[in-house]
């Protein structure tokens, strides 16, 4: 019989946190250590578990488990460890690391996740995906990075988004008119949307 010692969190001057997830659709369960000083500056929803309001280091150890799916939070730690080579982000999977990203303030990744959702939205509309569960504010923000003419080209039979979506782009565009429009030399261009 074979114990497992616990082995000291600390080496060298990196401070590793265990994350344990649990995928309660999968059944499974998994272990992500993590560098503490990257999971603060990237993933700020652990901030209050882990830091004080000056960012020193709480005394007391945190036992820290997450519920979601674990092919998600892999692709989240991949992230958040290498920024600027991230891991392979397609249609099927943005929403849920949007959302993801979100509820874990990860606002670069968040940023990417839209910019993504921006250039692919009329793939990601026809997925047979719940996109009902994305939050207003992340919709006004996807709507910001959307030409109002692009939106009305697109098609959403079951209206999964596509009308929240026009509705945040025309409001943006009343609150904020073209440079022109301003200077009294034109209008504000507004498309209609063909359903």
């Amino acid at each position: 019989q074979h114990q497992q010692q616990q082995q000291p969190m600390h080496k060298s001057n990196t401070e590793s946190i265990i994350i344990h997830v649990c995928d309660e659709a999968r059944g499974v369960n998994r272990d992500f250590p993590c560098d503490r000083k990257t999971l603060l500056a990237e993933m700020r929803y652990f901030r209050a578990y882990l830091a004080n309001d000056d960012g020193t280091r709480k005394g007391e150890d945190v036992d820290i488990s997450v519920h979601c799916d674990v092919n998600i939070f892999e692709w989240l730690v991949g992230f958040m460890q290498t920024p600027n080579e991230p891991p392979i982000l397609d249609s099927a999977s943005v929403v849920s690391i949007l959302i993801s990203s979100d509820f874990l303030e990860m606002e670069k990744l968040v940023n990417f996740c839209l910019s993504f959702m921006a250039t692919h939205l009329e793939e990601i509309v026809q997925m047979p995906i719940d996109l009902s569960c994305i939050p207003d504010k992340l919709v006004q923000k996807l709507a910001d990075r959307v030409d109002a003419s692009v939106l009305g080209g697109l098609r959403d039979k079951r209206d999964k988004l596509l009308s929240k979506l026009y509705k945040r782009r025309l409001e943006l565009d009343f609150r904020n008119p073209p440079l022109d429009a301003r200077r009294g030399g034109g209008m504000s261009k507004i498309c209609c949307c063909k359903w």
